[in-house]
């Protein structure tokens, strides 16, 4: 099961996360990866830690969206998926 969080808009981000159980992956594709992968891989590992997330693959789709914003999504997104009765 795959649920998703965002808009492909400027300054957004969408986040895709599925509840396969394998251990827990983070892909960020971003057109400042160069610049920011690190800060956005951190926030994305903080933000899953804080929401108890340990399996799945997260993918972000970044258009240069702020910090906050990436952590908003991916709290949508896992939100998302355990209304729908996934397993993260």
């Amino acid at each position: 099961m795959e649920c998703s969080a965002g808009r492909p808009e400027k300054r957004d981000a969408v986040v895709s996360i599925t509840d396969d159980p394998s251990s827990l992956r983070i892909e960020i594709d971003s057109p400042v990866q160069g610049l920011f992968g690190s800060a956005m891989q951190l926030a994305a590992e903080v933000e899953l830690e804080r929401l108890g997330v340990t399996t799945g693959t997260v993918r972000i789709k970044d258009n240069q969206a702020l910090d906050f914003v990436i952590r908003a999504r991916i709290q949508a997104a896992v939100a998302a998926l355990r209304t729908a009765g996934g397993i993260v």
